[in-house]
C-alpha cells in the first residue's frame, strides 16, 4: 500500500503537469496552494482517522470511491472559483489528477482494493496488477522488513519527480 510519500509526490508531480501549471509552480504559486495540493492528495486516508475514533473498519472505503471524488473535487473547484477567483475547469481537473491519483495508486498498491463504485457497489476494486510492495504493520514501526517498501518508495518518489520535471520541460518546450 503506498505511503503518504507517494500519493504527495504522484499528486504534486499530476498537478505540475497539468497544461495551466506555469513551469515553476514555487515561484508562481502560493505556498497554500503546493500544501494544498499535498493534503488533496492525501485526502482520502481521512477515513483511517474516522476509523480510529468509531473504531470500525472503513479505511479504503467512501472516500476511496469515485462519487466522493467527484463531489470533493466539485466543491474545491466551487470554493476555488469563488474565494480565489480561479477557473472552476482548471480547478476541477487539478483537483480531479491529485485527488483521484491517490485512489487509483491505493488500486495498484498491494492492498485489498478501494470501494470504487460506492454507494451502487460494495465490492472491493483492486487492480490485477499490484505494483507497491506489502508492509507488514504488525511487525511495528521500525522493522528490517520494512526496508524492501522504504527503498521502493524512494526509489518511485524519484523517479515520478524527476519524469514529471523532463514532462513539463517537454510541455512547455514550444511556448
Amino acid at each position: 500500500m503506498p505511503s503518504p510519500l507517494a500519493h504527495t509526490v504522484t499528486g504534486v508531480a499530476l498537478a505540475y503537469l497539468h497544461p495551466d501549471t506555469p513551469r515553476n509552480p514555487i515561484a508562481a504559486r502560493l505556498f497554500w496552494q503546493i500544501v494544498g495540493i499535498m493534503a488533496l492528495s492525501n485526502l482520502a486516508d481521512l477515513d483511517f482517522l474516522i476509523q480510529l475514533v468509531a473504531s470500525r473498519r472503513i479505511h479504503h472505503t467512501f472516500t476511496h470511491s469515485l462519487v466522493f471524488t467527484l463531489a470533493v473535487c466539485t466543491l474545491i473547484a466551487f470554493l476555488i472559483k469563488w474565494i480565489a477567483r480561479g477557473r472552476f475547469g482548471t480547478a476541477f481537473s487539478i483537483s480531479f489528477l491529485t485527488y483521484g491519483s491517490h485512489v487509483l495508486l491505493d488500486m495498484i498498491g498491494g492492498g485489498a482494493g478501494v470501494l470504487l463504485w460506492w454507494p451502487f457497489s460494495y465490492e472491493a476494486v483492486r487492480a490485477p496488477l499490484q505494483i507497491f510492495p506489502n508492509v507488514n504493520h504488525s511487525e511495528g514501526l521500525i522493522d528490517a522488513s520494512h526496508l524492501t517498501f522504504l527503498a521502493f518508495e524512494s526509489v518511485y518518489a524519484g523517479a515520478v519527480a524527476i519524469l514529471a520535471i523532463l514532462g513539463k520541460r517537454i510541455m512547455t518546450a514550444g511556448r
